[in-house]
């Protein structure tokens, strides 16, 4: 996700904020659908290329007792430059 970050920053240096994205697993470990649940950095696009990461993978072990929703937090802040953190 961070690669859609980056793109984003591209046109807007100082954008950051938080993404959750809700991913569903189907019993098989598949991935049935991710969309976004929350977001507060004001970026549809950073969004929504984030959401589509989980629904390209390539899958996860398949959950106990079926399908399983999982809330995934993700923080999007500039990585540091030249005499940065």
């Amino acid at each position: 996700a961070r690669r859609c970050y980056n793109q984003a920053l591209s046109t807007d240096s100082s954008l950051k904020g938080h993404v959750t994205i809700e991913v569903r697993i189907g019993p098989a470990g598949n991935v049935c659908s991710a969309n976004v649940a929350a977001n507060d950095m004001g970026s549809p696009s950073v969004a929504n290329c984030a959401a589509n990461i989980f629904r390209s993978s390539g899958g996860y072990p398949p959950p106990r007792g079926g399908c399983v929703v999982a809330s995934v937090p993700l923080s999007f802040v500039p990585q540091g430059g030249a005499g940065g953190p």
